[in-house]
């Protein structure tokens, strides 16, 4: 028998499947019978590689706990910014999305936690491969790099971006390269709610229309959600298709 820990998830019609990790930290998921692939850089304390100290300007500080990391920053007469950082590259070619597992759990407004993939180590936050996350709360997001070929740095940043107060706190609790086949995504199960909730690009990237219009259809990026207003109805478009999600 194959060693590894299995894990009992849903598919997105809420029929059960199992997946396996490995000992070398991948992780298989059989979704709708399509195989999925994820390769764990970074899960609730496992470091499958290694992540160190990028960029450190202004006063911050970098904690790693048990099951997540903790990355602070705050200058109170300029931006200040901390990151973690894979200390090699990763290879992505053939990989589709870097998703991280984040919480912000600064009220400030000006907080910000962003995930950069570059060639630099140590570089901004402020970058074009990059995706940021301001406002209080848990989510998943999840950075398209499937225009990439080679290998990437994958950095974590906390940045405070004002010169007034505005501490950046953010909680990294997993951090994956993730190759999906189109038309199936993953389902992630809250530590603490064991409710699923949807891999979203952020906050933002929400569509919005009535009952008796037509959903639009162009441009649409994967995973992103959709509000039918006067039903509130939520889709997520998995590609080539709206989907109702069902929390």
């Amino acid at each position: 028998m194959a060693k590894g820990v299995p894990i009992l998830g849903k598919d997105p019609l809420g029929k059960a499947k199992y997946a396996n990790v490995t000992e070398s930290g991948d992780l298989k998921v059989q979704l709708s019978g399509t195989v999925a692939s994820e390769l764990r850089l970074y899960d609730r304390g496992y470091e499958a590689v290694p992540l160190v100290k990028g960029i450190d300007v202004g006063e911050t500080k970098l904690t790693k706990n048990s099951d997540h990391i903790l990355l602070e920053a705050e200058n109170p007469s300029g931006v200040s910014d901390i990151s973690i950082v894979t200390d090699t590259t990763i290879p992505l070619d053939g990989v589709q999305f870097i998703v991280v597992d984040w919480e912000q759990q600064s009220t400030a407004r000006l907080a910000r936690a962003s995930l950069v993939v570059r060639e630099s180590k140590n570089g901004s936050y402020n970058v074009p491969t990059s995706t940021h996350v301001s406002g209080v709360g848990r989510r998943i997001s999840v950075l398209d790099v499937s225009d990439l070929n080679g290998s990437y740095y994958v950095r974590v940043h906390a940045v405070d971006t004002s010169a007034i107060s505005a501490k950046s706190v953010v909680r990294v609790n997993r951090l994956l390269a993730v190759s999906y086949e189109p038309g199936h995504i993953p389902i992630f199960v809250d530590d603490v709610t064991k409710k699923p909730y949807l891999p979203v690009k952020d906050t933002e990237t929400v569509y919005k229309w009535l009952s008796n219009e037509a959903k639009p259809t162009i441009g649409i990026p994967y995973l992103a959600f959709g509000l039918e207003v006067d039903t509130g109805t939520i889709y997520y478009w998995d590609g080539m298709k709206w989907e109702v999600y069902n929390v």
